[in-house]
Formats: structure tokens, sequence, C-alpha cells
């Protein structure tokens, strides 16, 4: 995976992305798409200008990791609620695949939560007015290579990258296009073997999308 650097480079420099159009002239929605990484490819003078007016090299202005992703979903048939998500890394030849157990829950399931102190999901305080929680857990792979351990090694733009297309591929499959503008879901990672790196993000729904909210 290959991703713009450039929302690093200009936190490091107190820079917005207006200082940056009018000092190189490129265009806001040029500079936005490649500060959120959302552009699908940039033009070799871009980056020659921004990485003139940063005063870093095109090695700065990229972060790279050597893996081709590839997430899918595996509905449980049994439990509505219930699915597995496949992480694939790539590199070369080689190819690592990790499976994590998934669960949405609501409100309801949140309140029954709290009412008997079940706390065994990572960040329910934190996330507990969130509309949704899903939860994904990689017990499946207790005693293998460690996803935890992989993830940690990714530049933040890339790990960023791969939550946002894991959360991606649970909205499209999970919610199947039908919820309200406006719904916030809480997206908690469990890796049980390494503490340090249990998290959770937050999504919102907004114009037809899931934005990553906090």
């Amino acid at each position: 995976m290959l991703k713009s650097n450039l929302s690093v480079l200009m936190a490091e420099r107190g820079l917005k992305i207006v200082d940056l159009y009018n000092a190189t002239g490129i265009s806001k929605n040029t500079l936005m798409s490649l500060s959120e990484n959302t552009s699908k490819g940039v033009q070799f003078e871009t980056v020659d200008k921004l990485c003139n007016y940063l005063g870093v090299t095109p090695a700065d202005f990229f972060v790279y990791a050597p893996y081709i992703v590839d997430i899918k979903f595996e509905k449980d048939t049994k439990e509505k609620n219930e699915f597995n998500l496949i992480v694939i890394l790539q590199s070369g030849d080689r190819i690592k695949s990790f499976t994590f157990m998934g669960a949405l829950y609501d409100k309801k399931f949140r309140q029954y939560m709290k009412d008997d102190d079940i706390t065994t999901l990572a960040n329910y305080s934190k996330n507990e007015n969130c509309d949704y929680f899903i939860y994904l857990s990689d017990e499946i792979n207790s005693g293998r290579e460690n996803f935890a351990y992989v993830f940690d090694k990714f530049p933040q733009q890339i790990k960023r990258e791969i939550v946002e297309n894991i959360f991606k591929e649970l909205s499209d499959n999970v919610f199947g296009g039908k919820i309200d503008n406006g719904t916030l879901v809480a997206l908690e990672f469990e890796f049980l073997d390494n503490d340090k790196f249990n998290f959770s993000k937050v999504f919102q729904y907004k114009n037809n999308e899931f934005r990553l909210f906090r």
C-alpha cells in the first residue's frame, strides 16, 4: 500500500489546505484528496511542487507498506448478528490471512450489558452513546502470528486506511445500506494476545457513506 504523508507533514508545520493552495496554486480539491488519501493518483508536477514547498523528498512525501490488502466478509448462517471478517495481506508470493470473529450490537444489547455489569468488550464505556457497536476479536488466530504485530509495523496513514476499508466492508454487508443519516457506529478491535493494540474507532453515516468520526 502506498499513501500520501501530506496530512502529517502539514500538521508538523502548522499548515492548512488554504496555505498550500496559496503557496503552490494546486487546487484545494487535489490537496484535500491527497491529505485524506482519497486520491486515486497524483501527477509528478503536483508532488514536485509540494515537496519543494515543504522541503521534503518524495520518500518523505509517501509512506509505504509492502502489502496488498484484501478484506472479505463471511456471514454466520446461524446467528444473524455474527460474522467472520478475513483480512488478507499479500507481499509478493507470500500471503498472510487473519480471521476475526465479529458481532453487531445495538443500544438494547448495550443496555443489557450495562445493567448486568458485563464489561468484556474493550471500550464499552467510551462509546456507549453510539447507535451500534461492531466488535472484532482475533481469537481465531491464537497460537499463530498475530495480526497486531503485523499491523503495528504499518505507518499511521496505512493503519487508518486498513481500518476504514474494514469498516466499509462491514457497513456494506452488515447494514445493507439501510441506516439513518447521522448514525454513529463504534468499531472495536480486541487483539487477545496484545492488550496495547486494543483500540476503537467511531464512524458516522452522512451523505450516503460512513466517515471516520473520531
